[in-house]
């Protein structure tokens, strides 16, 4: 999937409607985690909220992860996981392009700054969640996955993990019944769109005008 095709699924039956609150949670959960980019790496990478699901295990296929967890009670945990194409990125910024960047052997140093980094996340969302005290009666979790648009393929990702009981969030109700085509007008969406590709003699192409179909 490309970094410009953003979809979300709706797996949800425990009452958190996914489709109606991704508005909510992109307009706040992504600027947040490029303002803890900007904060603690000093990097201006775009994210892209791919989707809001219960199920992560689907989003972690094809990478290895760093994973942070932050107990929120006895119960239930925040959770951070930066895919290895994310940590590269990551630390070569900080401490020089490595050629022979291994995963499997992050030193210390660099496990103690990723967890630093991943903290700053919770922080910054810690504000768009309820406190202990005030959380619902949600039961799973919500999984977030986000594409940094900074011209590397899909797997470079970040996997945010929240309690669903900890999320004020805020629904989009239609102003009617049944959308139609025109409540679409003035909306925009990114895609990539292949046609496909065609060999052709040159004199054929030396006969094209404009306005011709192939």
């Amino acid at each position: 999937m490309s970094i410009n095709s953003v979809e979300k699924f709706n797996i949800s039956e425990n009452g958190l409607n996914l489709y109606k609150t991704y508005n909510w949670f992109e307009k706040n959960f992504s600027p947040a985690l490029e303002e803890a980019l900007q904060e603690f790496w000093k990097l201006g990478f775009e994210f892209k909220l791919l989707s809001i699901c219960e199920n992560y295990n689907f989003f972690t296929i094809g990478s290895e992860y760093f994973v942070t967890r932050i107990k929120l009670s006895k119960e239930n945990q925040f959770s951070v996981r930066l895919s290895k194409e994310v940590v590269q990125i990551l630390l070569d910024s900080v401490l020089g392009y490595n050629p022979d960047f291994e995963f499997e052997k992050i030193t210390e140093l660099e496990a103690k700054i990723l967890t630093a980094f991943n903290n700053l996340i919770y922080t910054k969302f810690s504000q768009y969640m309820l406190k202990e005290e005030e959380k619902k009666n949600i039961p799973g979790e919500c999984h977030l996955a986000f594409l940094i648009n900074c011209g590397f393929d899909e797997q470079v990702k970040i996997i945010i993990s929240i309690p669903s009981s900890y999320l004020n969030y805020e629904e989009v109700f239609p102003s009617h019944d049944k959308f139609g085509l025109e409540d679409f007008a003035n909306t925009q969406a990114l895609t990539n769109l292949y046609i496909g590709s065609t060999s052709l003699p040159l004199n054929d192409i030396k006969t094209l005008e404009k306005e011709d179909i192939i």
